[in-house]
């Protein structure tokens, strides 16, 4: 089973350069890179990850077909295979929806807006060789990108949560984890992996709540976020960090992915804030 690691553009160039180069020297399959409108832009940062490295895979992870022309997406991806060779990956997904709403975009037909997306990138020559996933959490998206794509990104952390997931894969295809992570103890960082947790919850998919009966949970989390009233996802710490969270101390983490292996997950990606701290990056990354 493959293991990667995401970065985001609230880092530093030095330090994405730094974690990147650790990642390929450890092991890690691939270096993914998120989107959010308060960070920096996904393509310079995947482009400072693959300046810095050789072989290891970089992608989007993910990066939003509704934030970004789809036409643009292809350009920018053309133009790191050529600058960097054929070691990309791309995952796309709708993206954060309160985001969009805010940013006074039309976030209508996502389906049919990733299909296009989907149909754009393949007519690449240049990106032929570049596999697309999609990030996915919805039974309709999930099976969609089954189908269509090379594999899908499921954002759920919980075996539970994962098995149900896996029930609406349509086609065979390479399936990930792309879930929040954090190696303890880890003060610095415990808070950010709380509201990292807390945003996989808010954006949980409405089927998946209606599974699971989570929609007064999901409800409250999400006026919590919108309302930036952080303090009070601590009474549901818990929760959030069992559910939501790939959390512990080595072995826990080793536990929690081997879980994974047994359920047939193809890879594993530990989200932030697991990439924050550099000792993490190397303990887990030392027996991959």
């Amino acid at each position: 089973m493959d293991v990667g690691i995401n970065f985001n553009g609230d880092q530093s160039f030095a330090e994405i350069a730094e974690s990147a180069k650790q990642a390929e020297q450890l092991g890690y399959s691939n270096i993914w890179v998120g989107e959010s409108m308060d960070f920096k832009h996904p393509f310079p940062v995947i482009a400072a990850a693959a300046d810095v490295t050789r072989k290891i895979t970089v992608g989007s992870g993910i990066i939003s077909y509704f934030f970004n022309n789809r036409f643009h997406i292809v350009k920018a991806f053309e133009t790191l295979v050529e600058a960097y060779g054929n070691r990309f990956a791309i995952a796309l997904a709708p993206g954060d929806l309160n985001s969009l709403k805010i940013a006074g975009i039309d976030a209508s037909k996502p389906l049919k807006k990733l299909e296009q997306t989907i149909v754009e990138l393949r007519a690449s020559e240049v990106l032929a060789d570049t596999p697309i996933y999609v990030g996915a959490s919805g039974p309709r998206m999930i099976e969609l990108g089954s189908r269509l794509a090379d594999g899908v990104l499921l954002n759920y952390v919980h075996p539970e949560y994962v098995e149900w997931a896996l029930e609406h894969i349509a086609l065979e295809t390479y399936v990930g984890v792309y879930a929040p992570a954090l190696l303890t103890p880890d003060p610095v960082n415990e808070r950010s992996a709380l509201i990292a947790a807390s945003y996989v919850a808010a954006g949980a998919n409405k089927a998946f709540q209606e599974e699971f009966g989570l929609i007064d949970f999901v409800d409250e989390i999400r006026e919590i976020l919108r309302d930036k009233r952080f303090s009070e996802l601590g009474k549901h710490r818990d929760f959030l960090t069992s559910q939501f969270l790939i959390s512990g101390v080595e072995k826990t983490i080793h536990g929690r992915m081997n879980e994974f292996k047994k359920m047939g997950i193809d890879q594993v990606i530990l989200g932030s804030p697991f990439c924050y701290n550099i000792k993490s990056v190397k303990v887990i990354g030392r027996v991959l």
